[in-house]
């Protein structure tokens, strides 16, 4: 595992990330373009050595959701608001490329509450 972090500075240097979602990306097309195979905890690890709260970064993006009619019903039920509320609750509306101009399917994104900002290998 030290040789893969070694391997990631020489690559990704020292820059610092404000957006810990493009820092991983980065970090995944670093680890496929060397065909290294690295298990999920490992590779957690390793982000977050190198990682740290910052209430100025980019919010993290856990994941996106689509929600639509049933799925969309059951949460506005479950939270007991409408769907202009939702993003007190995290979830923020975003268009995709297949989404856009359709009323029918409304996507999500999830985030996180904290900001991490990343200087790769401090």
């Amino acid at each position: 595992m030290y040789q893969t972090a070694v391997r990631l500075m020489e690559v990704l240097g020292t820059e610092v990330y404000i957006n810990f979602n493009e820092f991983g990306s980065k970090v995944d097309e670093v680890l496929k373009g060397d065909t290294t195979k690295l298990a999920a905890s490992e590779k957690k690890q390793i982000l977050d050595t190198v990682s740290w709260y910052d209430e100025e970064a980019d919010k993290v993006i856990k994941k996106i959701e689509k929600l639509n009619g049933q799925k969309l019903s059951d949460l506005l039920d479950y939270l007991g608001c409408a769907a202009k509320d939702l993003p007190y609750y995290g979830y923020f509306p975003s268009s995709t490329g297949s989404d856009q101009g359709k009323k029918a399917n409304t996507s999500f994104t999830k985030q996180k509450p904290t900001c991490v900002t990343v200087k790769a290998f401090r």
